[in-house]
């Protein structure tokens, strides 16, 4: 398997009980192999019982695996994933996400807009430029430091998900060196 989905092979199996190895397999041997994504997710509910949303996310995938679609491409656009550990304060990054002033030292005024906020470590938000949707976690990794998780949903492209991974990257190494060094 070339891609390895987000779901761990725990997960899918307890779910389905079958592993991502043996979803794709299964898939890949079959009748459906070359089929369009609708048709794979008639065959994994009705050959196979497989509940709704396990659907899509097999034939995602399966899909992924054989190249057909971009493994920054979802259900509902494209996506970009950033996680890293920066040697902050869980508390203090939290809030440069949360605090406007605080958010303006390290990114554009205006571009994010929280809309959920799950103290100490969750924020949901839009992404204005765009109307996309960005998901943070912030969790504690050791005294003094996180590990900053952004996930930026519903893009229009996979070259859109590419230049948002760079871009938030990027912002990451602005968030500690602004933020940071006014501790």
């Amino acid at each position: 398997m070339t891609h390895q989905p987000d779901i761990s092979d725990d997960e899918v199996l307890k779910a389905t009980g079958r592993s991502w190895s043996e979803w794709l397999a299964l898939i890949g041997g079959s009748s459906v192999a070359k089929a369009s994504h609708d048709d794979i997710l008639v065959f994994l509910r009705e050959q196979h019982g497989v509940p709704g949303w396990w659907q899509r996310a097999i034939a995602t995938a399966y899909e992924q695996s054989i190249g057909r679609i971009s493994e920054s491409e979802t259900d509902d656009g494209f996506q970009a994933e950033v996680s890293q550990v920066v040697n902050l304060p869980r508390d203090l990054v939290f809030q440069a996400w949360i605090d406007g002033e605080l958010r303006a030292k390290w990114l554009r005024h205006g571009d994010f807009e929280p809309s959920m906020v799950r103290s100490p470590d969750t924020v949901r938000g839009q992404w204005m430029p765009s109307c996309s949707r960005v998901d943070i976690t912030v969790a504690e990794s050791g005294e003094g430091k996180c590990e900053l998780t952004i996930l930026h949903r519903k893009l229009a492209s996979d070259s859109a998900a590419g230049e948002m991974k760079t871009f938030w990257t990027k912002s990451i190494d602005r968030l500690v060196e602004r933020i940071g060094s006014n501790r």
